[in-house]
């Protein structure tokens, strides 16, 4: 793969030692009694920096940008992949390629459940009907995962959690790691695998806004080989947080419930007011009436989204229980290491153990430029 400059890395940061697993990290952290940041890398920072805005952005410029840099990786790589789950963020990308004529290589989704199950499947039902309209033109070919009991091994390595050839991800989940998995399969392209991260955060205070981003989206994919998150692009970055502040704006900051408010309010939205933002923001829908199942998500942790309750169920129906015993073997083993020491780790009233989030640097909004302001705004 050709470098990009416009990769999103990141990193735990503990005392100025880097780490890509936080397991690792909060280990170090307890030895040295040292707080885990977690950060974004200077080189995307300092490109941020840089850019500044010649004009107050819209739907029209974004889409814009959009193309010009699905044209850019086309012509600079030799292979695209593009990760697609049917969500907003890949469809947006999906659709904008086939609409402009822009080749796809490989299309690889995850399918959510161990069984087939039209519900749980549905979003990426929709988009894989979607994407074999053009298999043969445009995509040249689908390549489609769903976990068997094998990928499951990993549940049996000593303290997995800790090792970042098994686990970059920031939560014990009921699902093995998908970016592992893109490893597995692309390390070796002369190409680059383009995934939908991520929507833009935002952060209102003291009448200013700050971008952000945590490290339950996107740890997983900050040491991840020829991987590049798509709206982590520094151009469409910005221009993306602008958009969303001016839609926050015309509404008079509604979405913060109060001044220190920095949670992503895209998932919290009405329903009667999703279909208007996520338009004004450029987002492409599959399918409308299907719109708020997939925009839903729930307050604590992803164990309680449809996908990963699916696979608890098939867990039980392939008679493989024991899948779901060691995965509350490796949050009870987690809580007992972590439990004594300040955000770390939360566990609710079912035993999920959730590991607290961590956020980025705070970017600040100024009239036409994004400028880095550190953790401590």
């Amino acid at each position: 793969m050709k470098q990009d400059l416009s990769n999103f890395t990141t990193h735990f940061d503990v005392g100025g030692k880097k780490f890509a697993n936080i397991f690792q990290a909060y280990d170090h952290s307890i030895k040295t009694k040292t707080f885990c940041y977690f950060k974004i890398d200077q080189i995307w920072i300092d490109q941020v920096n840089s850019i500044v805005l010649s004009h107050e952005p819209d739907v029209g410029s974004l889409k814009n940008l959009i193309i010009k840099k699905l044209k850019h990786l086309r012509k600079t790589h030799n292979y695209l992949v593009l990760s697609y789950s049917g969500g907003t963020d890949t469809h947006t990308i999906l659709k904008t390629a086939m609409e402009n004529k822009i080749y796809i290589d490989e299309i690889f989704t995850e399918l959510p459940g161990l069984i087939p199950n039209p519900m749980t499947d549905e979003e990426q039902i929709l988009g894989l009907n979607y994407c074999k309209k053009y298999l043969g033109t445009l995509i040249g070919k689908i390549t489609t995962q769903r976990w068997n009991m094998k990928d499951y091994d990993f549940l049996d390595v000593h303290e997995w959690w800790k090792n970042p050839a098994i686990n970059l991800s920031t939560q014990i989940r009921y699902r093995p790691s998908y970016a592992i998995k893109l490893k597995e399969l692309y390390d070796k392209i002369d190409g680059v695998v383009i995934t939908g991260h991520d929507k833009p955060y935002l952060r209102y205070k003291n009448n200013k806004f700050y971008w952000w981003n945590r490290d339950g989206d996107s740890a997983e994919w900050m040491r991840t080989p020829n991987c590049f998150c798509f709206f982590f692009d520094p151009e469409i970055c910005v221009t993306y947080a602008y958009l969303l502040k001016k839609t926050i704006f015309q509404n008079k900051l509604k979405y913060f419930k109060k001044v220190e408010d920095r949670y992503d309010f895209l998932w919290h939205l009405d329903r009667s007011e999703t279909d208007r933002v996520y338009s004004a923001m450029g987002y492409d829908w599959q399918n409308k009436i299907d719109q708020y199942k997939f925009t839903f998500k729930p307050h604590t942790t992803t164990h309680y989204n449809y996908k990963n309750q699916q696979a608890l169920k098939d867990f039980k129906l392939l008679g493989h229980s024991e899948i779901i015993e060691k995965i509350q073997k490796s949050m009870d083993e987690v809580w007992n290491q972590y439990k004594h020491y300040p955000y770390m780790v939360e566990r609710d009233k079912n035993h999920v153990v959730k590991i607290v989030d961590r956020y980025t640097q705070m970017f600040e909004l100024t009239e036409n430029k994004m400028i880095c302001r550190g953790h401590d705004v």
